[in-house]
């Protein structure tokens, strides 16, 4: 059966822009996190690029480009060694960190992307399913970092989490397990912070019989906290009738006094499938 994502919508989301990517550059696709600051987005693909790009006042798509993941973050060239999923960027220093699944490691970059500072597998990771592991990667402005895994080791459905107090890469930074249980049938793919401290998270389910569907929960902060198990409310839902794709990317920020949430679809280099782009207002949201 598909995945449910349960009791109606919380709040709303109001589509406000459409785009459907496509580049005749072979290292485009399978776009798996986002991040978006001002005009500008950064979208990190499972095969161990960055997709970056901008978005002018009429929706026109300028000063694109794709680059590899630095060398020093590992890995080789094949798919179980630059399986990046999931990304976060510090706008203070310009650094960025990517999650890898497989090897469930972290990599933190510097600002230009091209150089890997530091690689580490913390060992709280270290059992996470190889084809499951660090999906989710946020930095949340007060500095800590939360790493959501997309399956459970043990195969149940609450999905580990690791809270670190401060940067991922080093190995002193104090860090706390806690959980994440989505809606029925459903995997976590991306989060977001809103900019009042919620925290968005993608979900993404997929069937023989309904192929991909998503919806977005909503978690309180104050829930963020050792040994919790959070558990949002559904906000939105990405389910026939309305437009469905493998969405894995999730971002927020606010134009012109509103919340705008953003997420992108990993077309799995598949020939089928899309890389969609869709831009939505956020309003009268909120969590449990």
């Amino acid at each position: 059966m598909p995945g449910q994502c349960g009791a109606p919508p919380v709040g709303s989301v109001e589509l406000s822009g459409g785009w459907k990517l496509a580049s005749d550059n072979p290292a485009f696709g399978g776009l798996s996190s986002l991040n978006v600051e001002g005009n500008r987005l950064t979208a990190l693909s499972d095969a161990g690029g960055l997709v970056q790009f901008r978005i002018g006042q009429f929706g026109h798509i300028s000063q694109a480009k794709i680059m590899p993941v630095p060398t020093e973050c590992g890995g080789g060239k094949e798919k179980t060694g630059r399986d990046t999923e999931s990304l976060a960027h510090d706008p203070q220093s310009g650094r960025w960190w990517m999650g890898f699944e497989w090897r469930n490691v972290i990599c933190r970059t510097n600002e230009d992307f091209t150089v890997g500072e530091r690689v580490i597998q913390p060992p709280e990771m270290a059992n996470w399913p190889h084809t499951k592991g660090a999906e989710t990667l946020l930095r949340l402005r007060d500095g800590r970092f939360v790493v959501i895994a997309e399956g459970a080791p043990n195969g149940g459905p609450i999905r580990p989490v690791v809270l670190f107090k401060g940067d991922p890469a080093e190995t002193n930074t104090p860090r706390t397990r806690l959980g994440y249980l989505p809606p029925d049938g459903f995997s976590p793919t991306d989060a977001t912070e809103l900019p009042d401290g919620r925290i968005l998270i993608l979900n993404r389910s997929f069937t023989l019989t309904s192929l991909f569907t998503a919806c977005v929960t909503i978690i309180d902060p104050r829930t963020v906290h050792a040994g919790a198990v959070l558990k949002g409310a559904v906000i939105a839902r990405f389910e026939p009738p309305a437009i469905t794709e493998n969405f894995e990317g999730i971002a927020s920020g606010t134009e012109n006094g509103r919340t705008v949430v953003w997420i992108i679809s990993d077309d799995n280099f598949a020939s089928w499938q899309r890389t969609l782009l869709l831009k939505f207002a956020l309003t009268e949201a909120r969590a449990n």
